[in-house]
């Protein structure tokens, strides 16, 4: 029989709800707006999109990268429904968000053991900062954005039942980092980007990287962009050591070794998206990417649509 949760997950499958939200933020801002430019005050954008990531053999990397099936016959889909987008506040400052609806599945045949999970609700949340350190031919901007519970932490249900202590992912994330483009003839720009992720509740930290370039493409009278990019965490500190319910330790007690670790995930993804300009305001884009390399990670297809206005 499927059991039915709503809003966080069992403690096994939390595990993977955790890496799978820390990976969300990377494949929205693909087709985002960013880099080193800085919104002017009162201008912006607001994106509605759906984010698919699909997984249909449990295949993950192991803390040494090497390719495994963590369960057989079984199948994950993780959909988020979110609502994002930046503004500007003064001159030189931006802020920005992202707000999340989850869908989740891992779903086994009935040879096996282990029953099929559902749950949907409030996801996480990210909130942010971007300050524009200078303009020019290499505009540079400063950025902090923190990930938040505090939809999910409110209104989680398993079965029904409103959980008065959840065991979800309660802890925060902080990122910081730089980004630093740069424009080119014919509409091409490239954006290079660094910084630190600091968990809290777990000893590993992560470096995230990223570059990406894109531009107009020469047809339709430049209503079509597209670009490419490629991102990438990397895991920074002693795995196994968490402080929180909601950091989890991949040691194994049996063997003192480990084969996988949620806290001391390292990845590198590329991507790709392309956008329509439907009015001038309105443009309707999709992006797909994949995780190529990494350690303690899971492997998902992932694809994301998304319709966008700016002002």
């Amino acid at each position: 029989m499927h059991q039915p949760l709503r809003g966080i997950a069992t403690e096994r499958h939390q595990r993977l709800l955790l890496l799978v939200t820390l990976l969300f933020l990377g494949s929205v801002g693909r087709l985002a707006a960013g880099g080193g430019w800085v919104s002017a005050p009162g201008e912006g954008a607001i994106r509605l999109g759906y984010d698919w990531k699909h997984q249909p053999d449990a295949q993950r990397r192991d803390t040494k990268g090497e390719l495994y099936r963590s369960l057989f016959n079984m199948t994950l889909e993780y959909k988020f429904l979110y609502l994002s987008g930046e503004v500007g506040i003064i001159k030189g400052l931006e802020a920005s968000w992202l707000f999340t609806y989850l869908w989740a599945s891992e779903t086994v045949d009935n040879t096996s053991e282990d029953p099929s999970h559902y749950y949907d609700g409030l996801s996480d949340m990210w909130i942010g900062l971007k300050y524009q350190l200078w303009d020019g031919a290499f505009p540079t901007a400063i950025s902090g954005t923190v990930r938040l519970p505090y939809l999910y932490e409110g209104s989680s249900t398993r079965n029904g039942h409103l959980l008065t202590e959840v065991p979800g992912l309660l802890k925060r994330d902080y990122d910081l980092g730089v980004s630093v483009s740069h424009s080119f003839d014919l509409g091409v720009y490239s954006t290079l980007s660094g910084g630190f992720r600091m968990k809290e509740g777990v000893a590993t930290n992560q470096i995230t990287v990223a570059a990406e370039a894109g531009g107009t493409l020469p047809v339709l009278d430049g209503a079509i962009f597209a670009k490419v990019g490629i991102d990438g965490a990397f895991a920074v500190g002693e795995p196994g050591l968490s402080t929180s319910k909601d950091r989890f330790s991949g040691l194994s007690l049996e063997t003192g070794t480990h084969l996988f670790d949620f806290n001391d995930a390292s990845y590198i993804r590329p991507g790709i998206g392309i956008s329509v300009r439907l009015a001038p305001h309105i443009d309707l884009g999709v992006g797909y990417s994949y995780i190529v390399w990494g350690h303690s990670v899971v492997l998902y297809h992932d694809a994301l649509v998304q319709l966008g206005y700016s002002f």
